[in-house]
């Protein structure tokens, strides 16, 4: 695998992400081939960090890049959930199943990376299961710089949301 401070790992990630941008279809394989370069082609996941509070570091971590790279391979899947007519109709597709064990992964390498939290808990409330989407907006609402940190943020609302899918759903 690449060392930590190799900025080779730093130029496929950008690679991958021109690649997601520009709609190229080989953005999905070039996502996978920074994730192998980072978990060693086996599967391993580096160990989460803090960053930016680990901010010395000459490069953004290997658990960073691993979790952003899961996380674009993510978006790519629920674009193809999407095209099926998501959220009723391919709620069970396997797009969207490996949409959600995508962002799963990306959360196990970089626990704090917010869009991640978003999408698995707008999956899981798609998917009717409140409690888990409720529990990861409570999530993203309390990392540092949210949004819902401000006075007149978005918690109250997507609380009020999740409960209402609670209601619903019961």
């Amino acid at each position: 695998p690449l060392r930590m401070d190799d900025a080779s790992l730093l130029a496929l990630f950008f690679d991958a992400q021109d690649a997601c941008e520009a709609g190229d279809t080989r953005a999905d394989t070039k996502l996978q081939a920074l994730a192998d370069a980072i978990g060693g082609g086996e599967g391993r996941v580096p160990a989460p960090c803090a960053w930016p509070r680990d901010a010395a570091l000459p490069l953004p971590p290997p658990s960073l890049l691993l979790s952003a790279a899961l996380n674009g391979r993510a978006e790519l899947q629920l674009d193809k959930a999407a095209a099926l007519g998501f959220p009723l109709l391919a709620r069970a597709s396997a797009p969207a199943r490996e949409a959600e064990a995508l962002l799963r992964a990306s959360l196990a390498a970089w626990p704090q990376n917010a869009p991640a939290m978003m999408s698995l808990a707008l999956l899981r409330r798609d998917g009717g299961d409140a409690e888990e989407a409720l529990s990861l907006w409570r999530r993203v609402s309390r990392l540092p710089g949210s949004l819902c940190e401000e006075e007149g943020g978005e918690e109250e609302a997507l609380v009020a949301e999740a409960e209402g899918l609670k209601l619903h759903l019961s």
